[in-house]
C-alpha cells in the first residue's frame, strides 16, 4: 500500500541493528552473490515484463510494450525474486490468479522513477544538489526516464499494491531520498487517479 492507516506517506525508517546499522545478510558483500532458490513455479502467477525504449525516455509515453507470461520452470529466473515470492504467497491466500507488472531496473536512482517536475522540486535538499544525469548517454537513466517509459504507460491498469525496493544508488543523498520518495509516491498516486479514477 502507498500509505498507512493514518494516511502517512512518508518513507519508513530502515530497520536497524543494536549498533544503529542496518543488519547484513551473511555473505552479502560485493564479491558474493547469495543463492536464493525460487519456489516451485506457480502457473497461477503471470508476469508482464515491461520493455524500455530508450528513445522515448525524455517524454511521458502512453504505449506499453511487453508481454504476459505464466510462471514456468523455463522462465522463473526472469521474475523478480521479491515480486514472485510475494505473489506466490498472495495467490495461495486468495486462491485466484495474481498478475505482476514487473518494471524493475537495477542500479537506478529514485530520480529515474518520478516526474521531472517532482525531481526538480527536491533536487536541492539537505544542502546538496543531486545530479539529474543529463550527461549519461543512456536516456532512461536521466531524471524521469523510467517514469516515462515504465510507469506512465501502466497508469491505466488497476493495481492493488506496489512493491518498491531500491539498493544503494542514492546512498550519498539521504535527506534528498526521503523527500524524493514522498514525491515519487504522489506522482504515482496522481497518475493512477487520473487514469482510473481510483
Amino acid at each position: 500500500e502507498f500509505d498507512d492507516a493514518e494516511g502517512d506517506t512518508s518513507a519508513p525508517d530502515a530497520p536497524l541493528g543494536e549498533d544503529g546499522v542496518a543488519p547484513r545478510v551473511d555473505g552479502d558483500d560485493e564479491d558474493t552473490e547469495i543463492d536464493r532458490p525460487y519456489p516451485t513455479p506457480n502457473e497461477n502467477i503471470v508476469k508482464f515484463d515491461t520493455v524500455i525504449y530508450d528513445g522515448k525516455a525524455l517524454a511521458a509515453d502512453d504505449v506499453l510494450c511487453g508481454r504476459w507470461e505464466k510462471a514456468s520452470t523455463a522462465n522463473i529466473n526472469s521474475f523478480s525474486y521479491l515480486g514472485y515470492t510475494w505473489a506466490d504467497k498472495l495467490q495461495k491466500e486468495l486462491g485466484e490468479p495474481v498478475g505482476i507488472i514487473q518494471t524493475a531496473v537495477g542500479g537506478t536512482q529514485i530520480s529515474c522513477w518520478m516526474t521531472r517536475n517532482s525531481f526538480e522540486s527536491v533536487a536541492t535538499t539537505g544542502g546538496t544538489t543531486v545530479n539529474n544525469h543529463s550527461d549519461v548517454t543512456t536516456l532512461y537513466r536521466h531524471a524521469s526516464g523510467l517514469y516515462n517509459t515504465k510507469i506512465n504507460p501502466i497508469g491505466g491498469y488497476s493495481v492493488n499494491g506496489v512493491l518498491w525496493y531500491q539498493g544503494e544508488a542514492d546512498y550519498n543523498y539521504a535527506d534528498y531520498w526521503y523527500a524524493a520518495f514522498d514525491k515519487m509516491i504522489n506522482d504515482w498516486r496522481n497518475l493512477w487517479s487520473e487514469r482510473t479514477g481510483a
